[in-house]
């Protein structure tokens, strides 16, 4: 799986995805954070904080497989 520019795709509406920030505003640095793509904006959490400056995403990768040790 590829990182995605935002100069090139946004993820479809409500997608889940992982988003990368360099320097967003009123951020820590080197943001990488699960989000939801909703509004033309990257958002978080319970109260939708929104991750500013994305420059790229990824999908969210599959879950890992439960496995059973018999």
């Amino acid at each position: 799986m590829n990182w995605v520019s935002t100069k090139d795709a946004l993820p479809i509406p409500w997608q889940e995805v992982i988003a990368w920030s360099k320097e967003g505003r009123s951020q820590i640095p080197n943001v990488m954070q699960q989000c939801s793509f909703v509004g033309g904006q990257f958002q978080h959490g319970y109260h939708h904080n929104t991750v500013n400056d994305v420059t790229h995403w990824l999908p969210m990768p599959e879950p890992p497989k439960e496995t059973t040790d018999d």
